[in-house]
């Protein structure tokens, strides 16, 4: 029997030299398994896959991309069935579409947590949410805002009912027939906006049509405003009636599971993304810039992968809520 002085040394003998093991079969584990980024087809879903693939090369994991998935159902289902094992999504679509729930949540974190934790039967795993959102919004030219004094959708229904009722409204087809489009707006806030007077166009027509004057207001998502909105104000839903969506990376459990050092690196990304710094980017996509040259220019301005800390999961106080008239002003007036 080994004496117990004498088993101390010993002891930190063994753990020195299993150290440089147990490491070496870690490295090896990165080394022999790719990570592989599933990416759709929308400038938003480039930008953010390139964003991904280069970060994981540069700390150091094997990272492979599978392109041109589709729209986001397709990115879904190349996760679910293990055709991609890292791929970026939003709470509110995966909440409605993914996991077939029509009640809608306005808090953020609600429903971040709810989707992690539905979601993790299925075998994937969400990392914490970006200040990125995708809900719904109203938005008008900031002039006409000012000069009628509307800063919330209650102000905007009170306008219609009393001096305006042949306002037009543009939106996408998608939102016109969701449960959250012009239909949700003349039953919560009694904004009833005429058939005739709501017309269906991309996002990228309605914003034009605002400066016109062919549109008075629009109904899209938040993630489809460009990062220079000076001339726009987005309406407070001071009912919360548009439910809360929010970015987020998310991979299969199983990838994490073998290697969860990964986590950090994605937890620092969706940090560093928000709602003004990710719609540049895609602007910068939409107007011919490769993804993997924008994904590069962004990872050398903002480094998420050296010191790697890992960062909480958002808590209620500190997500990101419905925007207020104050709110709205201030990003309206951002140069």
């Amino acid at each position: 029997m080994i004496p117990r002085r004498e088993l101390a040394p010993l002891l930190l003998v063994i753990a020195a030299l299993a150290g440089p093991l147990l490491q070496g079969c870690h490295t090896s584990t990165r080394e022999e398994h790719a990570i592989v980024v599933g990416i759709g087809d929308s400038a938003e879903q480039q930008v953010l896959g390139e964003i991904a693939l280069q970060m994981l090369h540069r700390a150091g994991f094997r990272s492979e991309a599978r392109r041109n998935l589709g729209d986001a159902w397709s990115v879904r289902r190349a996760l679910e069935g293990g055709r991609a094992d890292l791929a970026w999504d939003y709470t509110g679509r995966v909440w409605e579409a993914s996991l077939g729930h029509d009640q809608p949540i306005a808090s953020a974190a609600e429903l971040y947590r709810r989707v992690r934790d539905e979601d993790a039967l299925n075998g994937l795993q969400w990392v914490d949410y970006a200040p990125v959102q995708a809900r719904h919004a109203l938005v008008v030219p900031e002039a006409w805002a000012a000069s009628e004094r509307v800063r919330s959708l209650s102000d905007l229904a009170y306008h219609m009912q009393n001096l305006s009722p042949d306002l037009v409204l543009c939106t996408t087809p998608e939102i016109a027939d969701s449960v959250h489009g012009p239909a949700s707006l003349a039953r919560v806030y009694h904004a009833q906006f005429k058939a005739p007077n709501i017309r269906q166009v991309t996002a990228a027509e309605a914003l034009p049509a605002l400066s016109t004057g062919a549109c008075h207001c629009a109904l899209l998502r938040l993630n489809e405003l460009p990062a220079d909105t000076v001339d726009l104000r987005v309406l407070w839903d001071d009912k919360d009636l548009m439910p809360a969506s929010n970015l987020a990376p998310v991979m299969r459990s199983q990838i994490l599971h073998n290697d969860p050092t990964v986590i950090p690196y994605l937890r620092r990304l969706s940090a560093a993304l928000d709602q003004k710094t990710l719609a540049g980017l895609v602007a910068e996509v939409i107007a011919g810039k490769s993804p993997a040259r924008v994904a590069r220019q962004f990872l050398r301005t903002v480094d998420v992968v050296s010191t790697p800390t890992p960062t909480p999961t958002p808590r209620p106080s500190s997500t990101p809520t419905a925007i207020t008239p104050q709110e709205a002003s201030k990003e309206t007036d951002a140069p």
